[in-house]
């Protein structure tokens, strides 16, 4: 995996960014019905999984399925999949890139449960907010990906 640059999408800063290949929940990809590429920030203040509405959505559908099967407690297991290095936005067929997966349930060491997983407004998540502005002023469209943030 690489790091992507989102300013050149109109981001005000530069992110720890990276293309995101697959998002799985419970083994499910809940990015394949998506049309545009994701990129997940990677964000030390962060905890656990942070995505839009339409994407938590997906999750929770995925999570409450296999839920149906094993229960609460071990459903929502998620895996994000990242995209490998001959890729920067986009999916990529031929090859996989590193995984990161979400630990579910509480961590002994730490006496903590960092396995949340939450949505957020298109408007508060966007970090692409001034430049969406900007493009509405101007009646122009750019395509940017879909932004979901990873706590480490």
């Amino acid at each position: 995996a690489h790091l992507v640059d989102l300013r050149t999408l109109g981001a005000g800063v530069q992110y720890y960014s990276v293309a995101v290949q697959a998002l799985l929940v419970d083994g499910v990809d809940i990015l394949e019905s998506q049309s545009k590429p994701t990129v997940a920030i990677l964000d030390t203040g962060t905890t656990g999984l942070v995505l839009p509405k339409q994407l938590f959505f997906a999750f929770d559908t995925a999570r409450r399925a296999r839920a149906q099967e094993v229960g609460i407690k071990r459903s929502g297991n998620v895996e994000v999949q990242l995209a490998p290095l001959n890729l920067s936005l986009g999916r990529s067929n031929d090859g996989k890139g590193p995984v990161l997966k979400l630990r579910r349930g509480r961590i002994p060491e730490l006496n903590a449960a960092l396995d949340i997983v939450t949505p957020l407004s298109d408007d508060a998540g966007s970090v692409f907010l001034r430049a969406e502005m900007r493009d509405e002023e101007l009646s122009t469209k750019v395509e940017r990906p879909t932004v979901i943030f990873l706590g480490l």
